[in-house]
């Protein structure tokens, strides 16, 4: 894209450029820039010594220091307004590559978000021919249901006819043109239907995803009668694997979505249960407040350091803190091993750095106070290694528990001839 945007600013001709200056022209122009170096017996571009720079001073600078170190100051004006004129080309090719990549990015954009939205298409067309089957008889409906309105509007006009004629039997055809009537409606319905499971199809996402409110405004019709035909065409097998949740919000069009739903009902339940454990245990919810106090106080003393090195380290201490209390609340009996990390831990923290910022925001480097910097900062590594080590302990009960169940299971399959030490190491099989 750059490349053709770059062939329409050079070939077209403005202001800046002669008509005839190609792309070709404007390489060939710095091509014949080279120059012949007797001293070195080859040839030099002074364009891309410049381009090495990217600093005219600099560069103009050096060619007065090449040339009064040689007394040769003949060439020294010429060569300054050559630099001055490869800088303007530069300028020029970086505003055109910025042209041309915002160009391009207007023009690819398009056609990305086009490609995007096709591949959607396509993607919720092949989950709806999985999950869906279409009400049938759509045109047969069609082909009854003209004929039918079309024989009722007869008998009714027949009818009357008869009856402002006085003929006899006008009844009949009136109890016919009722029949045919009744008839097309039947038949309407029917296409009514289909008509309508084609706009929820068309109300879901591509991943068979769709909210009973927005349905319900897709389609213009009331969230009772879309929950209503919903269920209809899950009873009737058009969606075949359809479900409504959430106290009738949420349509989900596959198992997979419901499974995944299913999932997050048992998630939400955990989360749900350890909220009211924790809101029932004071202690630990003291514990939990404490912390999440600490922690701001922490990041605010962060944000007036500079240290990136320090800060780093505080965000490392943060971390464990939190993994702290998630673990403190999957094992809320541990809450006594804690006590002093509340108490003391957590207040020495936050007592050091707001040390380390007060020392650093003076600005004074002495031998001593460097010193002290670098007493808290290993301090920091020490505590933090500290708060690793509380986390373990907490999590200890998991460990044991699993080491406890791999012991009993090689116990039993060793009683039933299944497992044995030689065996994992392959010395049965001749192994070392």
């Amino acid at each position: 894209m750059i490349e053709v945007w770059y062939n329409i600013y050079y070939k077209r001709g403005d202001n800046m450029r002669d008509s005839n200056y190609n792309r070709r022209n404007f390489d060939h122009d710095y091509r014949n820039r080279s120059r012949y170096d007797e001293e070195t017996d080859s040839y030099y571009d002074p364009y891309e010594e410049y381009r090495r720079d990217k600093d005219i001073s600099s560069y103009i600078g050096r060619s007065v220091d090449d040339m009064l170190r040689g007394m040769n100051l003949g060439g020294l004006n010429d060569k300054i307004l050559k630099t001055v004129d490869m800088a303007i080309d530069e300028v020029n090719r970086s505003t055109v590559y910025k042209i041309a990549s915002r160009a391009g990015e207007s023009l690819i954009k398009p056609i990305y978000d086009k490609e995007i939205k096709r591949q959607k298409f396509i993607n919720k067309n092949k989950l709806l021919d999985r999950l869906t089957i279409k009400p049938k008889g759509l045109y047969t409906s069609i082909g009854f249901m003209v004929p039918s309105f079309v024989l009722a509007v007869i008998s009714f006009i027949v009818g009357v006819v008869f009856y402002s004629l006085s003929l006899g039997s006008y009844g009949v055809f009136v109890v016919g043109g009722l029949m045919f009537t009744g008839i097309g409606g039947i038949f309407a319905n029917r296409i009514l239907n289909c008509l309508n499971f084609k706009s929820y199809t068309d109300a879901i996402d591509e991943n068979g995803y769709g909210q009973i409110e927005d349905m319900a405004k897709k389609t213009g019709r009331s969230k009772n009668k879309v929950i209503k035909d919903l269920r209809r065409y899950i009873k009737n097998g058009n969606f075949i694997e359809g479900h409504i949740v959430e106290d009738d919000t949420i349509f989900l069009a596959s198992d997979e979505l419901y499974s995944f739903y299913k999932s997050s009902l048992i998630s939400r339940e955990k989360n749900m249960k350890k909220e009211q454990e924790i809101a029932s245990n004071q202690d630990l919810k003291n514990l939990i407040d404490a912390c999440q106090n600490q922690i701001e106080k922490i990041r605010d003393i962060s944000a007036d350091i500079d240290n990136l090195g320090v800060k780093n380290k505080v965000l490392d201490i943060e971390g464990a803190i939190n993994n702290i209390v998630d673990a403190i609340k999957k094992y809320p009996d541990q809450i006594r091993i804690l006590d002093r990390f509340t108490s003391y831990y957590m207040p020495t923290t936050v007592k050091l750095l707001e040390s380390y910022r007060d020392i650093e925001s003076k600005g004074i480097s002495t031998s001593d106070i460097d010193k002290v910097k670098l007493d808290i900062e290993s301090t920091l590594d020490t505590i933090k290694l500290a708060y690793d080590k509380l986390l373990d302990q907490i999590s200890a009960i998991d460990t044991m528990d699993i080491n406890s169940d791999i012991s009993v299971l090689k116990t039993m399959l060793s009683q039933d001839g299944l497992y044995s030490e030689a065996n994992i190491r392959g010395e049965n099989n001749g192994y070392k």
